[in-house]
C-alpha cells in the first residue's frame, strides 16, 4: 500500500501541473494582441478583449519579453510612461541577441516606443541609439527611421542620420514604400 503512495503523489502533481499550464500559447496571445491593435480600437468590447489578452500574457508568461512588451503598451495607454519604459527596457534586455523573427519584431517595437518616450523627455542620444537598435532588428520598421530623424534633429546630427539611412536602404527603385518615404524626407530636407 505504501508503494502506491509515491506514484499517486507524482500523478497528482502531474495533474496539478497540467491544470496550471497556460491554455493559450505565447505566440497565439501575441498574435491576438497584434490583431486587436493592428487597427484603431473601435469599441469597448475590442479594448476589453485586448486588455484581457495582455492580462493573460502577464499571468501565464510574466517574464517573457513579449509579455513585457505588451505590459508596456498597456501602461503607456494608461498614461504611465515611466512604468511603460521600464517594461520596454526589460523586454529589450531580455531579448538580447537573437535571430528569431518574432522576437526581433518585438525588439524593434519596444525600442521604437521606448525611444519615442526618451525623445519626448529630451534624451535625444538615447532615442537615436534605440532607433538604430530598432532598425537593426527590423530594417523595414518605418517608425525607427522616423525616430532616428527626429532624434537627429534634436541632436543636430542630421548628417549622421542621412548616412545611416542611406547605408540601410536599398536603391530607390527597389525600396519598399515606407523606406522610400524616409529617403524622400531626407531629400526634402536637403531642399
Amino acid at each position: 500500500m505504501t508503494s502506491l503512495l509515491p506514484s499517486a503523489v507524482v500523478m497528482m502533481g502531474a495533474v496539478l501541473f497540467v491544470a496550471d499550464a497556460p491554455s493559450t500559447s505565447l505566440d497565439e496571445l501575441d498574435d491576438r494582441a497584434r490583431a486587436l491593435t493592428s487597427r484603431r480600437f473601435v469599441n469597448d468590447k475590442q479594448i476589453r478583449l485586448w486588455e484581457e489578452t495582455v492580462a493573460e500574457l502577464a499571468h501565464a508568461y510574466p517574464n517573457d519579453p513579449i509579455s513585457l512588451y505588451w505590459a508596456g503598451v498597456m501602461l503607456d495607454r494608461s498614461s504611465r510612461p515611466d512604468e511603460a519604459s521600464a517594461r520596454w527596457n526589460d523586454c529589450i534586455e531580455r531579448i538580447g541577441t537573437t535571430s528569431e523573427l518574432r522576437l526581433l519584431s518585438i525588439l524593434a517595437d519596444a525600442a521604437t516606443l521606448l525611444g519615442a518616450t526618451e525623445l519626448a523627455a529630451g534624451n535625444g542620444q538615447r532615442a537615436f541609439d534605440l532607433a538604430r537598435k530598432a532598425m537593426q532588428a527590423n530594417p523595414q520598421k518605418i517608425e525607427a527611421y522616423r525616430l532616428l530623424l527626429d532624434a537627429a534633429f534634436q541632436l543636430d546630427r542630421l548628417d549622421d542620420a542621412k548616412k545611416i539611412i542611406a547605408d540601410r536602404t536599398e536603391p530607390v527603385e527597389n525600396a519598399r514604400s515606407e523606406v522610400l518615404m524616409a529617403r524622400l524626407t531626407l531629400l526634402a530636407d536637403r531642399g
